[in-house]
């Protein structure tokens, strides 16, 4: 089910806390349309009749005054597309586009941390294709839409500092290169000792820290992993 995606170096998980027959709602008052969308189930398996006529056996669906149906994507996962959704500050986040022939709903995902694990609010329907087309776009908001974790400081770190990681790699397969066979216990241990820090590291950036984080706090991270890389750098050594 189109329920969980890796976008931008992290993991979201899109059902939450709500059931798997969760429907969402977005409605332009003036136009009178609704449009009716899901995250992992078709609509036809909702727990209520959302419209009539057919139609709803896709993941959204427009409704007109009539409450007729017409699909905005077809009953197959491949409808449901990955996209980036632009925001205001040019940035981009995770969105979906559903898609059926010309009639297409896109949806921005959009992370509130203090809502409830239920809560949620959709953005005022638009309409982005010609008056008359079944083209659509709306926001959902909700804690469902941030990511479970993220490994994107981890990476912007790596790459602020590139020119450390670099060095200390070149130094390092230099001394492998001409002297690997007499160093084969420093070989242990640095690989060893790399390799949980590196995990400690990564585990620290995709579960606690964050955009907010100070940059001592980076760097006592790091410290904190290297120690501790060094005690497994020795335990492989000794087996």
């Amino acid at each position: 089910m189109p329920c969980q995606f890796w976008y931008n170096k992290a993991w979201y998980n899109l059902i939450g806390e709500y059931e798997n027959t969760q429907t969402f709602e977005a409605s332009n008052d003036f136009e009178g349309t609704k449009v009716y969308f899901s995250m992992c189930q078709r609509l036809i398996n909702a727990n209520t009749t959302i419209c009539t006529g057919g139609g709803n056996d896709g993941f959204a669906a427009e409704a007109g005054p009539t409450e007729a149906c017409t699909a905005l994507s077809t009953p197959d996962l491949a409808s449901v597309n990955k996209i980036d959704y632009p925001l205001p500050d040019n940035s981009t986040t995770l969105g979906l586009e559903y898609v059926n022939g010309d009639c297409s709903l896109t949806v921005g995902l959009l992370c509130d941390n203090t809502m409830t694990a239920t809560q949620y609010s959709v953005k005022i329907l638009d309409q982005t294709g010609f008056p008359g087309s079944c083209k659509y776009q709306t926001e959902l908001t909700n804690k469902a839409s941030c990511p479970v974790y993220s490994t994107s400081q981890f990476y912007s770190w790596l790459n602020e500092y590139y020119y450390l990681w670099g060095t200390a790699l070149i130094i390092i397969g230099f001394g492998v290169a001409l002297w690997g066979q007499q160093l084969f216990s420093v070989i242990l241990f640095t690989i060893g000792g790399a390799s949980t820090c590196v995990l400690l590291w990564l585990l620290f950036y995709s579960t606690l820290l964050n955009e907010g984080t100070q940059l001592w706090i980076g760097w006592l991270v790091l410290a904190g992993s290297i120690v501790v890389g060094c005690f497994a750098g020795c335990t492989l050594c000794k087996c």
